[in-house]
C-alpha cells in the first residue's frame, strides 16, 4: 500500500476520534458544568444532546476537511516529487542514467534532493559511457579493441553473406617490438604503439578507414583498424573486389612504417609482417578468418619479417607441425633429452687443440635425433630459446668444471646466444651466478654473438657485450659475412674473436672475389689485434689459404666433427699441445 493511501485511511479514524471527543466534552460542559437549574432553564436534557451531536459532526466535518488538504498538499508537494525521485533512481538502476535532465525544482529540502540525484545521474551517465568505451576500445591508442572487431566482423559477415562481397581480414605484428620495450622501456614501447598507430590509419585513406565512437552505428566507411594486445593489430577490409585489393593496402601500410620512428630522441626502425584472410574462401567464422590470418603473418614471420603473405591450407599443417614440435621441446626439456656435442677448435700454428664450441642435439625418442636447425627457430618463436639457452650455458659448465679439474684448466668452450639471450635483463646475472657455481673463470668462456642481432639495437647490445666482458669472457662475433657485413663494425664492436662464416671458406676454390676479400677481412682483423677462426674448413686446399693470410685458428670436419662429451674428452686428451 502506498504512503498516500495510509494517509488517506487514517484521516477517517482521526475525524471520528476528534468528533466524539468533540461531542463527549460538549455533553459533559452543559451536564456537569452547568447547574441543574440554570440547565433546566436554559436547555433541557434533550437539547443538550442534539447540541453535543451536532457539534460532533460539525467537528467531524471540519477535521476531515482540514486532514484532506492536508493530504492534498503532502501529495502535492511530497509524495508526487517522491514519486518521480523513485522512477529516476529506477531509471539510474536500470540503465545507468539517462539522456534526459531532471527538471528543475524549488530550493527546499526536495530540491536538494533533486539537485543531487541530478548530479549523481551525470556522474553515472559519464561513467556508464566510460565504462563501454574502456570495453569496446584500446585504452592505449583509442581504437578498437578485440571485443569491437568481433562485432564488426559479426556485421561484416552478414553484410557479406547478403550482398555476396568479400572482405579481407589482415593481421598485423610488429617486427622485433619485444626488443624495444626490454631496451628503450615500456614508456617509449607505448609511445611507439601509438605512433605505429597512427602511421597505420594514414595509409587507410578517407572514407577508408572508420573507428566508431558508439557501436552499432551504420557503417561509415570500408575499413576498420583495431587493436588486439600488444604489438598485434587487425585490419578489416570491407567491399574488395578480390586479393589484389587487400594486398595494395597491406602494401600501403609497410611502406608508411618503413620511415624511422622518433621517439623520445631515439631513432627507431620497425616492421611489420602480415597475415591475409579473404572471406568467403579463407572462412565463413570470424573466429576461423581471425586464426587463419594470424597463421598467414608466421608465415611472413619465417620468410624473413616486414612482408605479408596470403592464407594458404597448406599453412594450417605446418601451424599444426609447429605446435607439435613446441610441445615436443617442451617434454624435451622436462625429460632431458638434449644432449651437448663439442666441435674442436684447432690452432693452425701447431695443430693443437684449444678449445671447443659447444652445440645442442635432441636425441628425441619418438622423433629421433634432430638437429638443432629443426626446432631452434620455432624455439626462438615461442620464447623456448631462452629456457634452451639456460640449459646450454649450465650444462657447458659443468663439462668445463670437469674438465679443469682433470687437467686442463685452460680449456676454453664457446656457447652461442640468441637474440632474446641479449636482450633479456637476466642473462648476465644468469652467466655470473653459473660461472661461481662451477668455479668458472672468464678465460673458460667465449660467448658467440652474430652480427644481425647485434644491429637489432647496436647500443644496447655493445652496452650488453661490454658487461659481459666485465666477467672476463671472451666475445666472438659469428657467422662474419651473412649479415649486414660491414669491416668498419670490427673497429667498433667491443669483440675479441672474429670467425668467418664458411660460406667464404667454400667459395675461395672457385672465386678470385672470394678470396680478395677475405685476405682484406683477415688483414683488417690483424691489425685490430682481434682473433680470427675460419669455419667449415674440409679440405687441405683451405687450409694452406687460409694459414698464407695469418688465420689464427679453424673449425671443421677437415680436422674433426662434433663430438658427444665424452668422445671430446678422449679427443681433447689425445690432441692437446700440453
Amino acid at each position: 500500500m502506498k504512503l498516500q493511501d495510509k494517509l488517506l485511511l487514517s484521516v477517517i479514524p482521526v475525524s471520528i476520534g476528534c468528533s466524539i471527543a468533540q461531542g463527549a466534552g460538549t455533553f459533559w460542559y452543559y451536564t456537569t458544568v452547568k447547574t441543574n437549574d440554570t440547565l433546566s432553564k436554559s436547555m433541557p436534557m434533550e437539547s443538550a444532546i442534539d447540541f453535543a451531536l451536532f457539534s460532533s459532526f460539525t467537528t467531524f466535518c471540519a477535521v476531515l476537511l482540514t486532514l484532506l488538504i492536508v493530504r492534498i498538499n503532502v501529495s502535492l508537494f511530497f509524495l508526487q516529487r517522491i514519486d518521480k525521485v523513485k522512477d529516476i533512481m529506477h531509471d539510474i538502476g536500470e540503465n545507468g542514467g539517462g539522456a534526459e535532465d531532471i527538471e528543475p525544482q524549488e530550493n527546499d529540502e526536495i530540491g536538494e534532493i533533486y539537485h543531487s540525484l541530478e548530479k549523481m545521474k551525470r556522474n553515472l551517465d559519464i561513467s556508464h559511457k566510460s565504462m563501454k568505451k574502456l570495453a569496446y576500445f584500446d585504452k592505449l591508442t583509442g581504437l578498437p579493441n578485440r571485443a569491437s572487431l568481433q562485432q564488426e566482423l559479426l556485421t561484416s559477415l552478414s553484410a557479406a553473406k547478403r550482398k555476396n562481397e568479400h572482405f579481407a581480414v589482415i593481421f598485423l605484428d610488429l617486427d622485433n617490438f619485444k626488443e624495444v620495450n626490454d631496451t628503450l622501456g615500456h614508456k617509449v614501447g607505448d609511445l611507439l604503439l601509438i605512433e605505429v598507430s597512427v602511421r597505420i590509419k594514414k595509409q587507410l585513406r578517407g572514407s577508408d578507414f572508420i573507428v566508431r565512437e558508439e557501436l552499432g552505428e551504420p557503417n561509415t566507411g570500408k575499413s576498420l583498424l583495431a587493436r588486439l594486445a600488444g604489438d598485434e593489430f587487425t585490419l578489416l577490409i570491407n567491399e574488395i573486389e578480390g586479393p589484389n585489393a587487400a594486398s595494395k593496402v597491406a602494401q600501403r601500410v609497410l611502406d608508411g612504417l618503413s620511415h624511422p620512428f622518433i621517439i623520445e630522441q631515439n631513432e627507431i626502425h620497425m616492421g611489420a609482417s602480415m597475415g591475409i584472410a579473404i572471406y568467403p574462401q579463407d572462412g565463413v567464422e570470424a573466429d576461423e578468418l581471425l586464426k587463419n590470418a594470424d597463421l598467414a603473418m608466421f608465415e611472413a614471420k619465417n620468410s624473413g619479417k616486414n612482408n605479408f603473405e596470403f592464407f594458404t591450407k597448406a599453412m594450417s599443417a605446418i601451424a599444426f607441425q609447429r605446435l607439435s614440435m613446441e610441445n615436443s621441446i617442451r617434454k624435451a626439456l622436462d625429460k632431458q633429452e638434449f644432449i651437448l656435442y663439442f666441435h674442436p677448435r684447432i690452432a693452425l700454428e701447431d695443430e693443437s687443440i684449444v678449445g671447443f664450441e659447444a652445440l645442442i642435439r635432441w636425441e628425441s625418442p619418438e622423433l629421433g635425433f634432430i638437429m638443432p636447425s629443426q626446432f631452434i627457430p620455432i624455439a626462438e618463436e615461442s620464447m623456448l630459446i631462452c629456457e634452451i639457452g639456460y640449459w646450454v650455458i649450465d650444462n657447458t659448465c659443468q663439462h668445463i668444471k670437469y674438465w679443469k679439474e682433470n687437467g686442463y684448466p685452460d680449456i676454453q668452450v664457446s656457447i652461442n646466444l640468441s637474440s632474446m639471450q641479449i636482450y633479456r635483463g637476466d642473462t648476465y646475472n644468469m652467466l655470473k651466478t653459473l660461472m661461481s657455481l662451477y668455479d668458472i673463470e672468464g678465460k673458460n668462456l667465449e660467448i658467440e654473438v652474430t652480427e644481425s642481432h647485434i644491429l637489432d639495437n647496436e647500443e644496447i647490445s655493445i652496452e650488453f657485450i661490454n658487461k659481459l666482458r666485465s666477467l672476463g669472457v671472451t666475445i666472438a662475433l659469428d657467422d662474419f659475412g651473412t649479415g649486414y657485413s660491414s669491416l668498419r663494425y670490427l673497429q667498433k664492436l667491443p669483440i675479441d674473436v672474429l670467425k668467418i662464416d664458411r660460406s667464404f671458406i667454400i667459395d675461395i676454390e672457385e672465386n678470385k672475389s672470394t678470396k680478395q676479400l677475405l685476405k682484406s677481412i683477415f688483414d683488417i682483423a690483424n691489425s685490430l689485434d682481434i682473433v680470427t677462426v675460419a669455419s667449415g674448413v674440409e679440405n687441405y686446399t683451405q687450409i694452406n689459404f687460409i694459414k698464407d693470410l695469418q688465420c689464427d685458428f679453424v673449425q671443421g670436419y677437415y680436422y674433426s666433427q662434433p663430438l658427444p662429451a665424452e668422445e671430446a674428452f678422449t679427443y681433447l686428451s689425445s690432441n692437446s699441445s700440453t
